[in-house]
């Protein structure tokens, strides 16, 4: 029941944190890849906090105005997320990645645009479906898996990208 609801949430959150970091754990064999510089490979993270922006009062009125909202935003972030990634693959798959370079960021605006989700929807989430005495647990290992997802992402890009010619193992493993 409960627990697996935390599951899936928790997974959104490692997901989302893991997709927002991966160009920043590698810069310099990212800028090599896709032909940019240092500039470009900051605001592909920095998408996460200018779209916060905005999409926090959408995901306010999810929450509160639409039935089932909890349920709604939910989905809504799972395919914001799902759609960002895989959108971040295509100039993978293409002769000139670098000429492309306009998809990662919408991959990432995509994905950024479940930030407010992952971190709003974590107190809800513990409220709806827990008692009062576990509700601090909940609501603890929810917000640190979007923290896991974030150090992940860290640890996964100097781990896997050793050279610009395998970046591409980054966005498309």
């Amino acid at each position: 029941g409960r627990w697996w609801v935390i599951s899936v949430f928790c997974t959104l959150c490692f997901s989302q944190g893991l997709v927002w970091f991966t160009f920043s754990s590698a810069p310099r064999p990212i800028e090599k890849y896709y032909h940019i510089g240092d500039s470009e490979v900051d605001l592909l993270l920095n998408w996460g906090a200018i779209i916060f922006i905005p999409t926090v009062f959408i995901v306010w009125g999810i929450q509160t105005y639409v039935k089932n909202g909890l349920r709604a935003a939910f989905w809504i972030g799972s395919l914001l997320v799902f759609s960002g990634a895989l959108i971040r693959t295509i100039p993978c798959w293409l002769p000139n990645p670098h000429e492309y370079i306009w998809l990662l960021h919408i991959g990432q605006i995509l994905n950024a645009a479940c930030g407010p989700i992952t971190i709003s929807l974590c107190s809800k989430l513990s409220v709806v479906w827990f008692p009062v005495n576990q509700r601090a647990t909940a609501t603890a290992i929810i917000y640190s898996m979007g923290g896991s997802g974030t150090a992940t992402g860290f640890l996964m890009g100097p781990a896997v990208v050793t050279s610009p010619h395998v970046c591409v193992s980054v966005l498309c493993c």
